[in-house]
């Protein structure tokens, strides 16, 4: 089973190439997750991928941290983040192993479409929550399963085997 990183490299070129499906809920997401930011914040953005969402909000606050396990994903988003002269968001290839960052480092933590992947969504998020200054914001957009949940991880089973989906590893 290739790892998570290596099913990101090999789809980055044609991920950052993917127009967004749905620009209007997209614009909407950006729009509430700027409801709950501002200008003295510090935030973490975990499986930033080609960096789209850290680079259209790194005007709204000090500084985002911005990782992805694919080394591929992260060269792209530092292109994007020279292109257009943006020095507020430092990218960084790193596994969701956080602990290079000290606990009550981030006003905000963001994770978008990424939580259905996690093995262990509940003590990542646990994990996660260490990292947040008291009063901090996590904030997270995902698939919503629902009761149908599980009949999702016999699939992404078979993908993972296939190499259509990527296997995220638990925090801790």
């Amino acid at each position: 089973m290739q790892t998570s990183s290596q099913f990101w490299n090999k789809v980055a070129q044609k991920y950052a190439k993917m127009p967004i499906k749905d620009e209007q809920g997209y614009e909407a997401t950006l729009e509430q997750t700027r409801s709950y930011l501002s200008k003295d914040n510090r935030v973490l953005e975990i499986g930033c991928g080609t960096g789209t969402t850290a680079l259209k909000l790194s005007p709204y606050v000090n500084h985002i941290t911005a990782i992805d396990y694919s080394t591929e994903m992260i060269d792209i988003a530092k292109e994007k983040a020279k292109d257009q002269q943006i020095e507020n968001v430092d990218f960084i290839q790193s596994d969701l192993t956080t602990d290079q960052f000290a606990p009550n480092s981030f006003d905000a933590i963001l994770a978008f479409n990424l939580i259905h992947l996690l093995e262990d969504p509940e003590q990542d998020i646990g994990h996660l929550s260490k990292l947040l200054k008291p009063g901090g914001v996590f904030i997270s957009k995902t698939a919503l399963l629902g009761e149908t949940f599980n009949l999702y991880p016999p699939v992404i089973f078979i993908m993972r085997m296939i190499g259509k989906a990527p296997y995220v590893k638990s925090l801790k």
